[in-house]
């Protein structure tokens, strides 16, 4: 079997589960991302999304492209019905290239690459990419599909989409990455040859490689044309390749120790406390206790395979250097960005359970799956019965693997809807805090909608006026902040996009005596004229 090329994706029954499953969870997970706005930091100055040149300066030259497609106004009901779309199709071609044949299986594949961390921090607080991350997934996913088919036209056009998802968002290349490297377990779980595995191993590093010649290629070229430069800052690509500050052993060390630390410290939702203790604790150690365990059962089951067919000493051997590679493959970013990482790049980390779903899938017998019944025994049984039975043949590593993961999606679904929640109270304490500021502007003497300049100093983060919000204070979240007001210039921005207000906005320096002698807001003396200028003074 393992010989055979990938064959073109037929409508089924499996690819509609896949798909409606991956669909549904994403909903669960995200639906409040639907129907809110939830506007802070990043996200708040890219209402307007017109970064076309600070995209291509950090590398995502796809970005301005899929923009002109999209359009710049970054409507969340849109961007998310798009996001689940891709992501549904990028579950569709992974259940086709795993060849899972249980419901149950496709089901949990589909779950958990519909509800993964870095979804959740980029809708709560990156909408306008959220699109372009599930994009760059599909193209992912798609481009091991087409290189795995063995055509020429068809690794031609993989080789095209792996690059084309490095130009949307680098690192969802680590998705194809470790998908390739799955693929390179399973078969050697099968009847092969070495120069069978060596041509599949060489074709997929090949693949990837060609795949990088051409978006470096193309960057440069558009780099060229339009005169951009080549972003220096933290997620930038000039310090690419460069390891004079951190060795290339620290760098692997932190890469895989990165990738433990996400297992290990599993995020939890907010629930109750009992006597002064934070129950949430008892979350956090069943995912760590489930994570073992799933890590446990990758080994049991590999082994149970390998026995039953029999296999040679050699694919044991490069078995378990793929095995000792995956992590480095499913967070290859971070090393080629000297340990720098954040939940956005982590999304491949999700390839762990689903290399965890295929091993059990392949060792569940046909029976075992949710399927037919025979139709005298279909009629004879009530739905309850039938729906018994069918989980009675399931396996115990199947149902073992169910408890574990479903878990872990429950948290996640709760885990992202009350983060949706604090960013909503934020953005409703941002337009309270703003309406106030808004009317000491309007009467303050003198002051002409429009006309007199006004200059916002300091920032809310630190503001006097705001306190932590103590509800919400145990949820972290990359890029979440105190407020949605998170940084300077996206009080400029919210005061634009949201209040629509006539209003001359400008700057001062804040290290003017003048400016440091005012009060913070709202003590009175915190918004007076310095030269003419109307200063609202946030914090010092």
């Amino acid at each position: 079997m393992s010989s055979k090329r990938i064959s073109p994706i037929k409508l089924n029954t499996c690819y509609i589960v896949a798909a409606l499953s991956a669909t549904v969870f994403y909903f669960l997970v995200n639906g409040y991302r639907f129907f809110n706005s939830l506007f802070s930091g990043d996200a708040l100055l890219m209402i307007y999304q017109n970064d076309a040149a600070w995209q291509i300066a950090l590398g995502r030259v796809g970005q301005p492209f899929l923009v002109f497609l999209r359009g710049g106004i970054t409507s969340p009901f849109l961007i998310s019905i798009l996001a689940a779309g891709w992501i549904s199709c990028a579950v569709v071609i992974t259940v086709h290239l795993l060849r899972l044949k249980n419901y149950g299986s496709i089901v949990l594949t589909a779950a958990v690459m519909a509800s993964h961390i870095s979804l959740i921090a980029a809708n709560a607080n990156f909408l306008p990419w959220v699109d372009f991350y599930a994009f760059a997934l599909f193209l992912a996913v798609f481009g091991v599909w087409l290189i795995r088919r063995k055509r020429v036209r068809s690794m031609i056009a993989g080789v095209v989409s792996l690059a084309f998802c490095l130009s949307v968002y680098q690192a969802y290349i680590c998705v194809a990455i470790g998908l390739f490297m799955i693929l390179l377990l399973l078969d050697l779980t099968e009847e092969t040859t070495w120069k069978a595995f060596f041509k599949k191993s060489l074709l997929s590093a090949g693949a990837l490689f060609a795949g990088a010649l051409v978006y470096v290629a193309f960057w440069k070229v558009i780099q060229k044309s339009l005169h951009i430069w080549t972003a220096d800052s933290y997620n930038g690509l000039a310090s690419v390749g460069d390891y004079s500050k951190l060795s290339v052993g620290t760098v692997l060390g932190l890469t895989y120790r990165n990738v433990f630390s996400y297992f290990w410290e599993p995020i939890s939702f907010i629930t109750m406390t009992f006597r002064e203790k934070d129950m949430s604790i008892v979350w956090i150690w069943l995912q760590r206790i489930g994570n073992i365990l799933l890590i446990a059962a990758m080994i049991v089951l590999l082994r149970r395979l390998n026995r039953r067919t029999q296999t040679a000493v050699w694919q044991k051997v490069f078995q378990t250097l793929l095995l000792v590679v995956f992590p480095l493959g499913i967070n290859f970013v971070c090393f080629l960005s000297q340990g720098m990482e954040h939940s956005l790049m982590t999304y491949a980390f999700c390839l762990v359970p689903v290399l965890a779903v295929a091993l059990t899938d392949r060792q569940m017998p046909e029976q075992g799956s949710f399927i037919e019944l025979p139709p005298e025994k279909e009629a004879s049984i009530s739905l309850t019965k039938r729906l018994a039975e069918r989980i009675m043949r399931c396996t115990p590593a199947f149902l073992l693997l169910a408890a574990i993961l479903g878990m872990q999606i429950w948290c996640h679904i709760v885990y992202a809807n009350q983060v949706y929640l604090q960013k909503q109270a934020q953005e409703r304490a941002a337009q309270s805090l703003m309406s106030r500021i808004e009317t000491d502007i309007t009467h303050a003497q003198g002051y002409i909608p429009g006309e007199t300049p006004v200059a916002f100093t300091g920032s809310f983060e630190t503001s006097p006026y705001i306190k932590a919000q103590e509800a919400f204070s145990t949820l972290q979240t990359w890029g979440t902040a105190q407020t949605a007001l998170s940084y300077i210039g996206t009080d400029y921005a919210y005061l634009n996009y949201f209040e629509n207000m006539k209003m001359n906005l400008t700057r001062v320096d804040a290290q003017d005596g003048r400016v440091k002698e005012m009060p913070c807001y709202p003590v009175e003396g915190s918004v007076i004229y310095i030269d003419d200028i109307l200063v609202v003074k946030i914090s010092d």
